[in-house]
């Protein structure tokens, strides 16, 4: 066999031993990666586990708590679970100082919405009030007082609704006098969650600006929610010929 005959087996013998260590070396990664994939199926299989673990304890400890509930008494619930029920209710809406989350947010008593318990304007004891700025200036004829029904609650009452209630005019939010009286009214307990007024004095003028004078509510200590409160008129005519309820 000449010279040039070895020289070429010589590369070749190498060639296939280059391909043959890089074959090697990705077995050997492969190898590493289906560990690693396998590792990280067993991680995640084992975090699941524990969060069906500590779901399976909280499920074990609330039952254990409900069933150490007393029975309810026979001739239903009591005046102290009421209050009870009042104050868990109040917590869960966020309340720590026992007024509702809305408490300084009127404009949820402006807005049209579902009349839901604890989405109101709040204020603290039995007398506030609320002034409303119109889009335009208007004869008011009616307003509209909602509170959420009794069923809705979680004491069965409606005991932060309100019950006697001004309404005034006014010609602007800087005016300094309480404004021309349009009507005293009182939200009726047993009536329905939506109330209308008639104004008693509709001729007294037209006006951009309506205050709500809240007097009494219907015996809560602590606070009156006013859920929702609408004004109704017509825009005069030598303004523009069009009408609207506001």
């Amino acid at each position: 066999m000449s010279r040039r005959s070895n020289r070429l087996l010589a590369v070749d013998y190498r060639s296939l031993q280059r391909q043959q260590l890089s074959l090697e070396q990705q077995v050997v990664e492969l190898g590493r990666a289906s560990l690693s994939i396998d590792q990280q199926l067993k991680a995640r299989l084992a975090a699941q586990q524990r969060s069906l673990t500590k779901m399976k304890l909280a499920l074990d400890t609330w039952t254990e708590r409900v069933n150490k509930l007393p029975p309810a008494p026979p001739g239903g619930i009591t005046a102290e679970l009421q209050d009870n029920l009042d104050q868990w209710f109040q917590e869960k809406l966020g309340q720590r100082s026992g007024h509702p989350m809305a408490d300084k947010m009127a404009d949820f008593a402006l807005e049209s919405q579902e009349l839901l318990p604890g989405q109101c304007w709040a204020f603290a004891g039995g007398r506030g009030h609320m002034v409303i700025s119109l889009s335009h200036p208007i004869t008011i004829s009616h307003v509209t007082l909602d509170h959420i029904p009794p069923h809705k609650t979680p004491t069965g009452r409606i005991d932060s609704a309100p019950k006697n209630f001004l309404v005034y005019g006014m010609e602007d939010c800087e005016s300094t006098t309480e404004g021309t009286l349009l009507g005293n009214f009182m939200y009726e307990e047993e009536g329905e969650p939506s109330q209308t007024f008639t104004l008693h004095n509709q001729d007294a003028g037209v006006f951009k600006v309506v205050k709500l004078v809240v007097q009494t509510n219907w015996g809560h200590p602590d606070h009156t929610c006013l859920y929702r409160f609408r004004v109704h008129g017509k825009i005069p005519s030598r303004l523009t010929p069009e009408t609207g309820s506001l």
